[in-house]
């Protein structure tokens, strides 16, 4: 048996370059506005919940200014989940025959009255 330092070393794995990096913002820009520009800037990015380059480059492309999300409707969202959730394990149980369709109806209408209310909200 030979030595472990006369014992012909293995050559090193090379690792591949990996990802490319890629640039977050390809160019940064500084504008100079008036202040009244800048404080109705800052009263939209209050209203919608978007960030300042985000109006910016709204407006720039032609698009409405909206509003990211509205929070109210955040539990709403999450019961629209439950619900679907809930639906698709029923039809996954329904295929094997252990679902009867009363049950997978009931869900239906659960998630028909939360569309209907949702619906509603915007009138």
């Amino acid at each position: 048996m030979m030595p472990e330092s006369e014992a012909p070393e293995e050559p090193k794995k090379k690792r591949g370059p990996g990802r490319p990096k890629q640039d977050v913002h390809a160019v940064s820009l500084t504008i100079t506005m008036p202040p009244g520009d800048f404080e109705r800037l800052n009263e939209q990015v209050n209203t919608t919940g978007r960030s300042r380059s985000e109006l910016l480059r709204m407006a720039w492309n032609g698009l409405p200014l909206t509003m990211r999300h509205e929070p109210a409707l955040d539990e709403h969202y999450g019961q629209l989940v439950k619900l679907a959730t809930n639906l698709n394990q029923l039809m996954s149980l329904a295929h094997l025959g252990l679902v009867t369709q009363t049950q997978v109806q009931q869900i239906l209408s659960q998630v028909d009255q939360k569309m209907a209310e949702l619906s509603g909200r915007g009138n």
